[in-house]
């Protein structure tokens, strides 16, 4: 059984695109209707700002300025960022990877994947991908969780 430290449960309690607000009690409506794709990529952003440390706050400011712009792949997406100049970078500017984010979807026989792309401390991509199956037509079910390790 899974540790609810590890889930990321939402609810948008605001109107901005990428806003902080998680209340577990909502979570059970929210799995009740289909996602659009947009509505993943925000909870899973949102599952990887839970778990930033020092960089949550950069991480946050480039997500809330970028534009995005996804190319589906049948088996998954790529979600390119287009971040301003004016969003702070992540402090010492790292080229690096956050993978620890799976998310269950009714559908799918194993969890989908994800994988945040950051080059000289910003972001630039999150791709999402399935484990050898085509990605669902509807995202019914959705649990999102970060990996133990």
């Amino acid at each position: 059984s899974r540790d609810s430290h590890d889930r990321c449960e939402w609810a948008e309690n605001n109107s901005t695109r990428r806003g902080s607000g998680w209340r577990r009690e909502n979570r059970d409506l929210l799995e009740a209707h289909p996602l659009t794709l947009n509505e993943l990529i925000d909870q899973v952003l949102r599952c990887i700002l839970s778990a930033a440390g020092e960089e949550r706050n950069a991480l946050a400011a480039q997500f809330e300025s970028s534009t995005m712009k996804v190319e589906q792949t049948g088996v998954g997406f790529f979600a390119q960022f287009d971040v301003p100049e004016s969003a702070p970078p992540i402090q010492g500017e790292p080229t690096t990877q956050i993978d620890k984010v799976l998310a269950r979807i009714g559908g799918l026989s194993h969890p989908a994947g994800f994988v945040l792309f950051i080059e000289r401390g910003r972001v630039v991509m999150l791709e999402g991908f399935t484990f050898g199956e085509d990605w669902p037509a509807q995202l019914c079910d959705v649990e999102i969780t970060r990996s133990p390790t």
